[in-house]
């Protein structure tokens, strides 16, 4: 699927924070969005996903409109990461990394092999099979990051969003990055960070920036 971000522009308050930003973003790539602090990074990836509001222009998977997905087939096909994912309960890290499967599952329905498989796969591809039966309290800050990115992968979309994304959740993988927005200040004018947004097609292989 191709995510299109089409003149949009979203307001948090009164302040506008994105202003006729557009990009197309195509499977099998690694998108690095580069800029200041206070650029509007996160809240594009946030937007990509259907997390906050816009005022105008549009974002859509193919031809729909990611806003007005059914909220299930969204989180099917859009996974998301924030740089402050916590951990609420003291579980095993392999329970953590099948909430991913929840938007695949029935109402009160029990995982499937083919549930079970993912997980496996998501584990296998974060390097964290090691940490399966490890409660996620005792986890160091980087594997936790990383059982989270398989909680993502675990979900099979057909993109995923981590904004500010650390080395320490990032698989020793090759990848290939491209722009999607350039900074809204100078150059120089402030911390600079990088969020990204990734086909899930190409993420066991490119997934570094």
């Amino acid at each position: 699927m191709d995510l299109i971000v089409d003149a949009l522009s979203v307001k948090l308050g009164k302040r506008t924070v994105l202003h006729d930003v557009s990009a197309h973003l195509r499977p099998g790539r690694v998108t690095a969005i580069l800029g200041p602090n206070g650029a509007g990074k996160s809240t594009l990836v946030k937007a990509a996903a259907a997390l906050v509001d816009r005022s105008a222009g549009s974002v859509r998977l193919d031809t729909q409109d990611v806003a007005t997905m059914d909220p299930r087939a969204r989180a099917r096909a859009i996974g998301y990461l924030p740089q402050d994912a916590t951990v609420h309960w003291n579980i095993v890290a392999r329970d953590v990394v099948a909430l991913g499967r929840l938007p695949h599952l029935g109402a009160h329905a029990a995982p499937s092999p083919e549930d079970r498989a993912a997980v496996d796969r998501a584990m296998h591809d974060t390097e964290t099979t090691h940490l399966a039966d490890r409660p996620v309290g005792e986890l160091s800050e980087g594997e936790r990051a990383r059982v989270l990115l398989a909680r993502v992968f675990a979900g099979e979309p057909a993109g995923y969003s981590p904004t500010n994304r650390s080395p320490a959740s990032t698989p020793r993988t090759r990848s290939t990055c491209s722009p999607a927005c350039a900074p809204t200040q100078p150059a120089g004018q402030g911390s600079r960070s990088c969020s990204t947004i990734s086909s899930r097609r190409s993420a066991r292989r490119t997934t570094r920036c």
